[in-house]
């Protein structure tokens, strides 16, 4: 009850901050980020694309045109979110029709770049940046970063070096996203069934060892692994063993292997043996539990430091080799078509600044430390109450810590992604065999990977 009422006040509060356009436009309005060369000239004109409008993006255009009066920024949005409010007060964002899908912008974007008439900056999230990087579609942005002197005491470099690979740095993240594990305080209790108190991070599979135990030890009712489904928890599994069942370098899958039919089998089998609830629950009316729980870590680091937290040992998510994932949020790269490579830089390093990173619209917390006291401190206020509290320096200690420890990037793929969740969708809803999943993934990749 109380985790669902703090989640439609995120989203209400995520609204309001619309109404903060005219506070971040004002704030800071002649204040100049880090030091540019002197003789360098900061004039044109540059595209952004966006697949989704992003608030703060346009509202740092505007102050980036006020800072540089001879640049001219077009931000082009393919998509506008659109909410409804639902009979019981809760607001929620409508899916796009197919017009408007990530399908239809991808392919729009792909004949842009094809006809050398693409954005000069792009939001890099949704693309397939493996194919990209080959086709040399995105400028490597090593030699900026290096002019700039960007370094580990202004900046979380972990999380900008997830924009790296072997050929260079082809996207620049503003943010992170990484998953926060919990188990549940009064299911270990019952069983005394508790993680080593010294891990700083755990993988999902040892994570899940933990939670049935925890489900198999405790004689209460309506507890169950998570408020996940098998599928999910079959995708986690094949993600932290991903380099098993895909060789991006040689683009080569094995998904038709025991291993993955294994994967499968043993989801459905916990689905079968009631490990996930079948739609019983009533989350306002009855108790329930469940063994673990997957956050993101700014809600998590709360439901963490309450007095009476129902949060056992959160910690994040980290691979079979110990090293916490994450995925890039808000990332962009420089077309390497542009005409004016510089200027898009300049808007991507303003994008970075504390400046921009403090405002309200930047809803998450970024890759500046500058900006980490104020982006944290308003969520935390937000998550703080007379009924539920903490010490709001505890929440910013205990973030830092967690974004600290991010390692390696995550697999970021949308269209292999979406053709993994499909095909194991389809077994878990009895449209398939086992077999047949790993086959049609099989088959469905090698096509990807040859197109």
């Amino acid at each position: 009850m109380k985790r669902i009422l703090v989640l439609l006040m995120c989203v209400l509060i995520t609204l309001s901050g619309c109404t903060q356009n005219s506070k971040d436009v004002i704030d800071h309005a002649d204040e100049v980020t880090q030091t540019e060369k002197a003789d360098k000239k900061i004039e044109g004109e540059i595209t952004v694309s966006l697949l989704d409008e992003m608030e703060f993006v346009d509202i740092a255009a505007e102050k980036f045109m006020d800072k540089y009066p001879n640049t001219n920024i077009n931000v082009e949005t393919f998509r506008e979110t659109e909410f409804i409010e639902t009979t019981d007060g809760a607001v929620m964002s409508v899916a796009p029709t197919e017009e408007f899908s990530t399908e239809s912008y991808l392919q729009q974007l792909n004949t842009k770049i094809m006809s050398g008439k693409a954005a000069d900056v792009i939001f890099t999230n949704p693309l397939p940046m493996i194919k990209y990087r080959e086709m040399g579609v995105f400028e490597d942005l090593t030699d900026y970063i290096d002019e700039k002197g960007i370094d580990e005491e202004n900046y979380f470099m972990n999380i900008i070096n997830l924009g790296k690979s072997e050929k260079g740095q082809f996207e620049m993240p503003l943010s992170v996203y990484f998953d926060i594990i919990s188990f549940d305080n009064e299911l270990v209790d019952d069983s005394g069934i508790k993680p080593n108190e010294n891990l700083k991070s755990i993988s999902y599979s040892d994570a899940l060892k933990i939670a049935i135990d925890l489900v198999d030890n405790t004689n209460r009712d309506n507890t169950y692994l998570s408020i996940g489904r098998a599928y999910e928890v079959a995708y986690q599994l094949v993600e932290e063993n991903l380099e098993d069942f895909i060789d991006f370098d040689k683009k080569k899958s094995y998904f038709d292997k025991k291993e993955f039919i294994d994967i499968l089998e043993y989801a459905k089998k916990l689905d079968q043996e009631g490990y996930f609830d079948k739609g019983t629950i009533d989350f306002y009316n009855m108790e329930y539990h469940f063994a673990y729980d997957i956050d993101f870590p700014s809600q998590a680091a709360a439901f963490t430091l309450y007095d009476d937290s129902i949060s056992y040992q959160s910690m994040p998510i980290c691979n079979k080799n110990g090293k916490v994932m994450a995925r890039m949020g808000s990332a962009f790269g420089i077309n390497s078509q542009s005409e004016n490579k510089d200027l898009a830089w300049e808007f991507i390093y303003f994008l970075m600044s504390e400046e921009v990173q403090s405002m309200p619209s930047f809803y998450t917390t970024g890759i500046n430390k500058g900006s980490f006291d104020a982006s944290a401190g308003r969520y935390a206020e937000m998550m703080n109450s007379d009924e539920f509290s903490f010490e709001i320096s505890d929440y910013k200690n205990l973030l830092r810590t967690w974004y600290e420890q991010v390692e390696v990037n995550r697999f970021a793929d949308y269209n292999l992604s979406n053709i993994i969740y499909e095909e194991m969708y389809n077994y878990f809803e009895d449209v398939c065999t086992a077999e047949e999943a790993s086959k049609n993934i099989q088959d469905r990749v090698d096509k990807y990977f040859n197109e």
